[in-house]
């Protein structure tokens, strides 16, 4: 659920009033594993370590200079000294061509169980 519409379904609730039934939109959808099968067999390998977003972004989005950029910038320490998680080298590459990163909603993981806050 997205935040705006969260916190409209938390105050209606707090309220008595009801909340409409959210609609799916196709970037609220569980999509299913980003297929790699069309990717060399080193892409493929690569992809293998990804997140589902960022497999799809390296799977479907990226070009083939962008997937060998994600692929390099693992082999090397960043600025800081650390080597970057193939995640990491996804979303940097998807920064630096201006892409949009689909954000993750919380699983409850991280504290958010996903309810109303307390009031």
């Amino acid at each position: 659920m997205l935040p705006a519409v969260f916190a409209i379904s938390c105050v209606l609730a707090a309220y008595g009033g009801s909340t409409p039934a959210p609609n799916p939109s196709p970037e609220s959808t569980v999509q299913s594993p980003a297929d790699c099968s069309h990717l060399t067999t080193e892409e493929q390998a690569f992809s293998q370590q990804l997140s589902p977003t960022s497999k799809q972004l390296f799977c479907h989005t990226f070009n083939t200079s962008q997937r060998h950029a994600a692929m390099e910038m693992t082999k090397q320490p960043d600025n800081s000294g650390q080597m970057p998680t193939p995640d990491m080298a996804v979303r940097q590459v998807a920064r630096d061509n201006q892409m949009m990163i689909p954000m993750t909603m919380p699983s409850g993981s991280d504290g958010m169980s996903g309810g109303c806050p307390a009031q």
